[in-house]
């Protein structure tokens, strides 16, 4: 179980900060925290960026505040990801909808949450239950309705939880206390 409110101002892995793994180049900044002195940034150029934290369960849950300044992404982003061999959960912003939605594996797409707008915090609250031969991510936004994407899979443990994108974007988005937890009882 982790939570980071970023104050720590340490991006890197290892001894540099308190990530198994970076890509891209994230930054910690003082612009627009929700909590604190500090939030993450991630601003890429047609590039992967994201930290991630190391697992192994099959039950994992994530919460995050994501902010959008300026102006809603132009392209769909992932915000939170369940790296899973057998089929990863995600949990990303839509551009056609302006809002945000959730995949397990291959299954299919399912909003969560109404449309979006940028210079607004948003609470994300998820978890992806690969425990079955049936995968399911619900998540639900600022408290909201729930929403749940299944996925039929084989039965495998997440390896990692990830904040941020792992495909060639160009957007800026900022995030706080982020926690991440594999205990099933955490999710709200």
């Amino acid at each position: 179980d982790y939570h980071d409110g970023f104050e720590h101002g340490l991006v890197g892995t290892a001894n540099a900060g308190p990530y198994d793994n970076v890509s891209g180049s994230p930054t910690i900044v003082t612009t627009n925290p929700r909590t604190g002195a500090r939030c993450l940034e991630l601003s890429s150029s047609a590039a992967a960026e994201y930290v991630r934290r190391t697992i192994a369960a099959t039950i994992g849950m994530q919460a995050v505040y994501v902010y959008f300044p300026t102006s809603l992404p132009s392209v769909d982003t992932t915000i939170l990801n369940w790296v899973n061999a057998s089929g990863a959960g995600s949990v990303f912003y839509d551009s056609a909808t302006t809002a945000f939605r959730l995949i397990a594996g291959a299954g299919s797409e399912v909003q969560v949450g109404s449309t979006l707008s940028s210079n607004t915090w948003y609470r994300v609250v998820a978890e992806y239950d690969t425990s079955t031969g049936t995968a399911s991510l619900r998540c639900k936004v600022n408290n909201g309705t729930e929403a749940t994407a299944t996925n039929t899979q084989a039965s495998a443990n997440s390896t990692a939880h990830q904040l941020g994108w792992g495909n060639a974007v160009t957007e800026t988005v900022r995030a706080d206390d982020w926690i991440t937890s594999v205990t099933d009882a955490d999710y709200e």
